[in-house]
């Protein structure tokens, strides 16, 4: 057990010097700079929204959006009563989750046919699976997470056009500001 432990750490310990060995000090430190950018960027962001969890009121489009989530938490209740013995059950439940009617605005609308509901789906499901708290202290949560790793997409889409890890550091800080 011993032994095995040693010979993880020690090519552990090989794999960080050959890294180490292969990047440039100025490299290294500029690769650092432009994480560390990064990570202050999720962390503005995270301390910039953290009463976005304790809403209770809707603001703008944050209710149209909540209400589609919870008229699709309906709908995950309302599949398994309405659905034929001789459809398969994930074909039943898709069919209801991608194209149901919503009530809620114009006397109904079938609006996830015109409008895409995956990320309503996910949601609900996600938190179907966790049963954490309510469905909309939940919503809140993934909005608050969302906007708070907004920077981390920022960052990886420069980085894979080929931008330098201190543009790209600079790039997450600003862009989630604008």
């Amino acid at each position: 057990m011993k032994d095995n432990k040693r010979k993880v750490s020690q090519n552990f310990s090989r794999a960080i010097i050959r890294v180490s060995e292969g990047v440039s000090t100025k490299k290294f430190w500029a690769n650092f700079v432009g994480f560390a950018l990064l990570l202050f960027s999720i962390g503005f962001n995270l301390w910039i929204y953290r009463l976005e969890p304790t809403a209770k009121v809707d603001p703008n489009d944050n209710h149209f959006q909540f209400a589609l989530v919870d008229r699709t938490n309906q709908i995950f209740d309302f599949a398994p009563k309405n659905c034929s013995k001789k459809l398969s059950f994930v074909i039943c439940h898709l069919s209801f989750l991608i194209d149901h009617w919503v009530p809620n605005w114009a006397e109904g609308y079938n609006l996830p046919y015109y409008y895409s509901h995956i990320p309503q789906i996910a949601i609900v499901a996600f938190w179907r699976s966790l049963h954490i708290g309510s469905l909309f202290q939940f919503y809140h949560w993934v909005i608050y997470f969302l906007l708070s790793l907004f920077p981390l997409s920022l960052f990886l889409a420069l980085r894979i056009t080929g931008l330098s890890w201190i543009t790209a550091g600079v790039g997450a800080l600003i862009g989630s500001q604008i």
